[in-house]
């Protein structure tokens, strides 16, 4: 893997599950967000193609560096506004669950 593979093979993956998500005659895929979704199929894409992890990680090192600041600004909105984690915690934490379930039986292995 060069080194912006992995970067721009996850952006196309994150736009092609937004775009699959909004499918009409995919309407159960709403309960899983965009990112989930993308998570789900980098993860299987890791596995089929038989790619190192670690290689992905080094390509996607400039998405996690732009990301990380914005992961940590979203952080104060959402605790003044908790109030709306608490209309959709029920879908928030079957999402935080799934990921996690999915993540050790498909990412423990690789480490």
């Amino acid at each position: 893997m060069t080194n912006l593979d992995g970067f721009f093979l996850t952006i196309i993956i994150f736009k092609l599950s937004e775009r699959v998500i909004n499918l009409k005659s995919l309407r159960f895929l709403k309960i899983f967000p965009p990112v989930l979704l993308t998570g789900i199929l980098m993860i299987l894409w890791l596995k089929i193609f038989n790619k190192s992890y670690y290689e992905y990680k080094i390509s996607t090192s400039l998405l996690t560096f732009l990301l990380i600041p914005a992961t940590i600004s979203l952080g104060y909105p959402l605790y003044k506004n908790k109030n709306i984690y608490t209309d959709f915690s029920l879908n928030v934490n079957i999402n935080v669950l799934f990921i996690q379930l999915f993540l050790l039986q498909y990412l423990v292995p690789l480490f």
